[in-house]
Formats: C-alpha cells, sequence, structure tokens
C-alpha cells in the first residue's frame, strides 16, 4: 500500500494483479489503448486533436463498453468519432492528463511513463484514480458543473462514505444526503437535489463504477437518475484502505 496525494490517511493498492481489476474497465481497456497505440507506432489523431475514426471503431469493438458497445452506437451514429464513445473519450483525456500518452507529430504515443506501464495493471489502476480525483480538468466542456459545488469538493469524505454506507444497495437520492451540504447553494440550474445528482454522477460515481470501485444498477437514460442504486465492489476493500478508519463525517444539510 502507498500514500495518496489525495488525503494523508488514503492508501492505494498499487501491487493488484490483472485478475482481481478484471472489473475496472477504464484500467483494462487503458492498457489495451497503450499497447495498441504502442503496437500500431501510434494512433492518428484528426486536426483538432481527436482519435481518428479508425481509432474509434476499434475500440467500440475491442473495449465491449457497456452501453456503448457497436450495435448500440451505430443505432445514432453512421461513423464514430471519439464524442461519440464517452468512454474512450475520458480515457483520452485521462491518459494524457497522466503523462501517460503524448502527441507527437499527428499521433498519439505513450510516453515514456507509459511504455514503463505495460503489463502493470495495479499501478495503472491508482496512477488513474488519482488522476481522475487529483489532477483531472473538470472544468471543461462537457464536465463543467456550476462553480458552487467546487467549494464542496471532499474526495475523502466521499470515499469514507462509500466504505462504510454502502455495502449495501443504496440510492443516489439517500447517498447524496450524506455528500453534499445542499442547504448552503443558493444558485441552481434545475432544482438543488436533481444538480447534486448530476455532479455526483459526474464527479464521483462513474468514475469510482468505471474503475470497477461501486457498482450501479438502473444506470439508464430512460430511469430517473435519483433511482440509480449504488454498492461498493469488492475491489474497492481490496485497492483503498485508510489508516484512520475512525475518520467519518456527515453533512447535517439535506436535500430539498
Amino acid at each position: 500500500m502507498r500514500q495518496s496525494i489525495i488525503a494523508p490517511d488514503l492508501l492505494l493498492n498499487d501491487q493488484l494483479p490483472y485478475e482481481q481489476l478484471a472489473g475496472s474497465l477504464m484500467c483494462i481497456n487503458s492498457m489495451k489503448l497503450l499497447q495498441h497505440s504502442q503496437e500500431i507506432r501510434g494512433i492518428t489523431l484528426t486536426k483538432a486533436g481527436f482519435f481518428n475514426r479508425k481509432c474509434v471503431t476499434w475500440a467500440a469493438e475491442e473495449f465491449q463498453w457497456p452501453g456503448y458497445q457497436p450495435e448500440k452506437l451505430y443505432r445514432i451514429n453512421k461513423v464514430l468519432n471519439e464524442e461519440d464513445v464517452l468512454p474512450l473519450a475520458m480515457m483520452h483525456d485521462l491518459l494524457e492528463t497522466a503523462k501517460l500518452l503524448r502527441h507527437i507529430k499527428g499521433k498519439a504515443v505513450p510516453s515514456k511513463k507509459g511504455r514503463e506501464l505495460l503489463q502493470n495493471h495495479g499501478e495503472m489502476q491508482a496512477i488513474l484514480f488519482e488522476t481522475w480525483f487529483a489532477h483531472f480538468d473538470f472544468n471543461t466542456s462537457p464536465y463543467r458543473l456550476a462553480s458552487e459545488f467546487e467549494q464542496l469538493m471532499d474526495y475523502r469524505h466521499f470515499f469514507g462514505l462509500v466504505s462504510n454506507r454502502i455495502s449495501n444497495w443504496t440510492s443516489l437520492e439517500e447517498f447524496a444526503k450524506w455528500c453534499l451540504p445542499m442547504d448552503w447553494i443558493d444558485h441552481k440550474r434545475i432544482a438543488p437535489a436533481h444538480d447534486a445528482w448530476i455532479f455526483l454522477c459526474i464527479r464521483l460515481t462513474r468514475p469510482l463504477q468505471w474503475l470497477g470501485l461501486i457498482e450501479v444498477v438502473k444506470d439508464s437514460l430512460r430511469e430517473p437518475l435519483e433511482r440509480q442504486e449504488l454498492r461498493k465492489t469488492a475491489l474497492f476493500d481490496q485497492f483503498l484502505k485508510f489508516s484512520n478508519t475512525s475518520v467519518e463525517c456527515t453533512y447535517t444539510g439535506r436535500l430539498h
């Protein structure tokens, strides 16, 4: 276990083998993308800096990401661009932010750090986790949210709640009540509760889900957002531990 940069008492297991990380779609498929880029001597980029369509088609077929399988994507799009496959677009941003992938002369190639990481899934998981929660710029579209929420960011608190509160299925509505003091928020785009659910999905539950650390059910665009149900996975406790497990606080503010 090593100390995380996110919080002094947060410890990450960066030695987990592939078998234990099989549920982390972002880890497993990020490794596939790096290996693919290495094998073809770089992924050709569009003028705007996105992966070209050949790579996007390859990724959709190779990843078979739930909700983003090729047959579902092609119902909406005749051809696939990077922005049509959200997990791939997020992966591209994460790998660049983590300095595992870099753009050189119109191609995306693994950096020296990225090449050294090939086949080391445990370290990949730890790097992606810290990049997502410590370095990723959510202030760029399509991740931008109301600035009022930024002052409420407390990942140590959020992870403590996941660890201690959602061993069993819990609704997003209930989880949000523990995470955010919505009584402090005056501005709202739709309603404080709805804004909180969107915020938590983008900044917390979707990253944790794609890293294999929580499960999400009723995760359909046709279902009301608040009806999502969450539960931590076995991987959460294998990957993440607290050196001071007694530290947990719960906001007293409640959603209206």
